[in-house]
């Protein structure tokens, strides 16, 4: 079940459609996480976004989402994709609940001269009879993940968690290329684990303009996972490390790990380097 849901975060490529000016600009913060609607057996996905104006005026805010198929994809009911923040205030933006599975990525553009934080929520709905009349679904999980600016280099603690065969906790990181030109990267793991040290790669991955990629730890560097033994009482393997993204245009990188069998999402740190 744990793995099942990471591969929902971390299994998903998306193109998105040109727009008419360039699709980043310094400045914007970005919300590399987005996934809403159905995922089979009466679970569902819900997302947010909270905007809040540290500004002494109001500031107008301006949100763009991108699909997989490249076409924006409006998630929130904010007429032209805008909202007016008064001074000193927060909202918090969801979107609709049961219905047909997106992910996508948002863009968060505001005047420059504003402080704006951002933070996206991802929220994980089941079916449950044990909610009041006329409810069906109650929430199991949920996870916040702080908005990102671009940078060109990202340090990313990773970890994971194996027993035998089965994987109890793993790292998943999503980028996000806001350019007008594609991204090449190249990441690095150094890793720690019971048997050692070890540096692993660079893998090197290319990003499409405007695109998005997600990736569970144990696909970018499938060597992490210990081989399987002979061992006579079931015994907890795993490690930890940082993972180094390197980007020739400045990109956005986000992430969660997933632990199982009870489903629970925590939000990844990264590290932007200057």
């Amino acid at each position: 079940m744990g793995r099942t849901f990471l591969l929902v975060f971390a299994s998903i490529a998306v193109s998105l459609a040109s727009a008419p000016h360039s699709i980043a600009q310094s400045g914007d913060v970005f919300a590399a996480n987005f996934l809403f609607g159905d995922i089979g057996g009466g679970k569902y996905f819900q997302s947010a976004i909270q905007l809040v104006n540290l500004a002494e005026v109001p500031t107008e805010v301006t949100i763009d989402c991108f699909a997989n198929d490249g076409t924006p994809t409006p998630p929130f009911s904010l007429g032209p994709n805008s909202v007016v923040l008064p001074s000193n205030q927060g909202i918090e933006l969801y979107t609709r609940g049961p219905g047909e599975f997106r992910e996508c990525w948002c863009r968060i553009r505001k005047n420059p001269d504003n402080k704006l934080e951002v933070s996206t929520r991802i929220l994980l709905y089941e079916p449950s009879t044990a909610v009041p009349f006329p409810l069906t679904s109650a929430l199991t999980a949920s996870v916040r993940i702080p908005g990102s600016a671009q940078a060109s280099q990202w340090k990313v603690p990773v970890s994971l968690v194996h027993v035998y065969w089965r994987v109890l906790s793993a790292s998943a990181i999503s980028v996000v290329n806001p350019s007008d030109s594609a991204a090449e990267l190249e990441l690095a793991l150094d890793w720690h684990s019971e048997v050692g040290t070890t540096q692993y790669g660079p893998v090197h991955l290319t990003i499409p303009s405007r695109s998005r990629i997600a990736r569970d730890l144990i696909e970018i560097f499938p060597d992490v996972v210990p081989k399987p033994g002979i061992p006579i009482l079931p015994s907890v393997t795993g490690g930890q490390g940082i993972l180094t993204v390197t980007a020739k245009v400045p990109v956005v990188v986000s992430g969660l790990d997933v632990s199982a069998p009870i489903i629970v999402y925590t939000s990844m740190l990264t590290i932007p380097v200057p």
